[in-house]
C-alpha cells in the first residue's frame, strides 16, 4: 500500500530509500527516521515476497512506500529517481540512521550553496579520510571516495538525464562503484559538486567496498570502473596503482593487481 504525504510544492527534501524483500522492508522499519518539516521518505521495495504487508511503522504522513519488480541495487535506485517528486534528494540505504539535525543541515547546504547540483557528506562510523574543510570536486584528499549515502542531489539537473549503471552495484556483475560512476556521469555533464564536512547520518556496519578491501574482487572491480570512466587514460591509473602494490609488496604483487584489473575490463567489455 502506497501512502503518500504532503503537496508536492510542500516536500523540499525526499530520502531515497531503496531496500529488498521482506527482510529489507523490517529493516526499514526499525531505522530511525525523525519527522521534520518538508522532509519526505521515499522507499523504493525491490521484489517484495509476494504479497508481504508493508510494516506498520511505515503507515506515516512522511512515508511513501513504492514496491518494484527488478534486480540489482542500481536498478532500484533509478526506480526511486524516478518515483521522486522533490527538488532534492538524499540517496540512502535500508541501514542507516538518521537525525533531525542532519536533515535539516542538508536542506542548510543546499541553501548556503546555491552554486552546486551536487553534495556530498559524511557519515558517523565511517573510516576513510574525509577532507577537513569544504571544497569542490575533484576531491584531491588521498584515499577519499563517496560512499551511496552520503549524496545529496538537486533533482532538476538529474533526474531523467543522470541514472546510476545497472552493471554496478549489490546484485548486479560488479559489486560496488555505482555511486562514483553516477557522481563521474554528473561531473561530466557540466554539473557543480561539493564535498561539506557535515555528519548527516550512522552506519553502524562496514559498507561493501571495505568488507572487500582485501578481496581480489575489489582489483577486478576497480578496474571495470576506471574503464567505464577513464576509456583512455585507465591503463594509466592501473600502471599507478599496481606500481604503489609492487614497491610495498614486491614485484609479483604488482602484477598479479594487473591481471586482475584486466579481468575486470575484460568482463566489462563482454557485458
Amino acid at each position: 500500500m502506497d501512502k503518500s504525504t504532503y503537496s508536492g510544492s510542500a516536500v523540499q527534501l525526499q530520502v531515497l530509500v531503496c531496500t529488498k524483500g521482506a527482510d529489507g522492508i523490517q529493516r526499514v522499519a526499525s531505522r530511525s527516521y525523525p519527522r521534520v518539516d518538508g522532509v519526505e521518505y521515499l522507499v523504493s521495495w525491490q521484489i517484495p515476497d509476494g504479497d508481504a504487508p508493508v510494516p506498520t511503522e511505515l503507515y506515516r504522513q512522511d512515508i511513501r512506500v513504492v514496491r518494484v519488480n527488478s534486480v540489482g541495487l542500481s536498478n532500484n535506485r533509478n526506480n526511486a529517481l524516478r518515483c521522486s517528486s522533490a527538488p532534492l534528494l538524499l540517496i540512502a540505504d535500508d541501514d542507516v540512521d538518521y537525525s533531525a539535525e542532519g536533515l535539516k543541515g542538508v536542506l542548510e547546504a543546499f541553501r548556503t550553496h546555491p552554486e552546486c547540483d551536487c553534495l556530498t557528506f559524511m557519515f558517523d562510523g565511517a573510516t576513510k579520510k574525509y577532507p577537513d574543510r569544504a571544497c569542490f570536486f575533484p576531491v584531491r584528499t588521498k584515499g577519499y571516495f563517496v560512499t551511496s549515502f552520503e549524496l545529496a542531489l538537486r533533482s532538476a539537473p538529474v533526474k531523467g538525464k543522470v541514472e546510476f549503471d545497472p552493471r554496478f552495484g549489490i546484485g548486479a556483475e560488479f559489486s560496488f562503484g555505482e555511486e562514483e560512476i553516477f557522481l563521474h556521469e554528473c561531473l561530466r555533464r557540466g554539473l557543480t559538486a561539493c564535498f561539506i564536512p557535515l555528519v548527516i547520518t550512522s552506519h553502524k556496519h562496514s559498507t561493501t567496498a571495505v568488507r572487500m578491501a582485501d578481496s581480489p574482487e575489489l582489483i577486478v572491480t576497480k578496474g571495470a570502473v576506471f574503464f567505464r570512466m577513464k576509456p583512455y587514460l585507465w591503463p594509466l591509473y592501473m600502471i599507478s596503482h599496481a606500481f604503489r602494490v609492487a614497491r610495498r609488496s614486491g614485484m609479483r604483487s604488482g602484477v598479479r593487481y594487473c591481471r586482475l584489473w584486466l579481468r575486470g575490463v575484460r568482463r566489462y567489455i563482454k557485458k
